[in-house]
């Protein structure tokens, strides 16, 4: 699948957050250094970095197999990652619940499967949903 123009646009504004995060295993560090326990939103504690008006949700939630978050109706990047990164993932999603992958770990997809942890489109919201086959703590920040 080939980017739109717009895409690339959005893309280019979210950069800047994701340096330093290329290898998918630097966000269990990342996380643990940010991510509070609970399910709460809070502000990534960064002093010198200019969000231009961008605004950041961070939660954390204990997922049975099967269970499934409800992301914001809203556009933006995420991050996310299953137990101590088992799987993780950073992704593009809109208010129309279509995602695109960016990058992921193996057992990741973006439609509803079996063995994977999910972020899909279910209709008008995006979701995330675990299969992974037992209960994972998902650790989650969203930039929109």
């Amino acid at each position: 699948m080939e980017l739109t123009a717009q895409e690339i646009t959005d893309l280019k504004r979210y950069l800047p957050l994701l340096r330093g995060l290329e290898d998918l295993k630097n966000i269990k560090e990342w996380s643990e250094k940010h991510l509070h326990d609970g399910l709460s939103s809070t502000k990534i504690p960064f002093d010198n970095i200019s969000f231009n008006n961008l605004s950041q949700l961070m939660r954390k939630v204990s997922l049975e197999d099967d269970g499934i978050v409800v992301l914001p109706k809203t556009y933006g990047v995420i991050i996310a990652m299953a137990g101590t990164v088992d799987e993780a993932f950073i992704a593009k999603f809109s208010t129309d619940g279509s995602v695109v992958l960016l990058s992921n770990t193996t057992n990741v997809d973006d439609a509803d499967t079996d063995g994977s942890l999910c972020i899909y489109d279910t209709g008008t919201t995006t979701s995330i949903k675990n299969r992974l086959g037992s209960t994972k703590e998902i650790r989650y920040i969203i930039f929109s």
